[in-house]
């Protein structure tokens, strides 16, 4: 039989949909708790930036500090690829004791090694670690929570996984200056990361988007 370009693309579908079907089946077996021996603060993977952040957080410190977060984004691609993403992280004031959530909608794009179609969860009962709360070059006065809603924002990421994986962010907060430009300009920033389940695949992403309450 003679082999055609649309025969070859129809077995290539069919194989990465049968891929998809068998990480998806994979997925809805794992919980929270089977995923937690990845743990990144055990594993020590990605700390050393965490680590790092931690210092420069302490050249201008704030009284916000990280609980946790959670979050879902799917992409699509085979190289560069573009996405979407919802993000929630919830932070606490040491000086009043109260806690709020903040949630990130954005899209962007980056680069990845995987299935065409990809896509990561994680939520706030996963392991999740944050840095300290870097202020940033815009804010003067002590950061409260109203500074870090409504204005737009970035988050940088990159995540690893085969089922169970693991993720680190680099997030900033009301930034005056949109991709590509970097974010030099902003309120806050810190470093998250996490354990996560995914498609397999390795990435890189890059999001733009607001920041609203809750």
């Amino acid at each position: 039989m003679i082999s055609t370009p649309f025969a070859n693309r129809s077995r290539n579908f069919e194989t990465n949909l049968a891929s998809l079907r068998l990480t998806a089946k994979r997925l809805l077996r794992y919980r929270p708790h089977d995923v937690k021996i990845l743990s990144i603060k055990e594993t020590g993977l990605m700390s050393v930036i965490k680590s790092i952040f931690d210092v420069v957080g302490r050249l201008r410190p704030s009284s916000l500090e990280f609980v946790t977060s959670g979050g879902a984004d799917a992409s699509g691609g085979e190289g560069p690829i573009i996405g979407v993403t919802a993000q929630t992280i919830q932070l606490k004031d040491n000086t009043s004791g109260n806690t709020q959530w903040f949630t990130f909608l954005g899209a962007g794009g980056g680069v990845g090694v995987g299935l065409p179609i990809g896509g990561s969860l994680s939520t706030p009962d996963f392991p999740s670690f944050g840095s300290k709360i870097l202020k940033g070059p815009t804010n003067w006065g002590t950061l409260e929570f109203n500074d870090l809603i409504g204005g737009l924002g970035q988050i940088w990421v990159v995540s690893a996984a085969v089922g169970g994986g693991v993720s680190g962010s680099l997030v900033f907060f009301n930034n005056i200056t949109p991709p590509p430009l970097p974010p030099v300009l902003f309120k806050a920033a810190l470093w998250v990361e996490g354990v996560c389940l995914g498609i397999p695949g390795v990435g890189a992403m890059g999001y733009m988007g607001l920041w609203i309450k809750g």
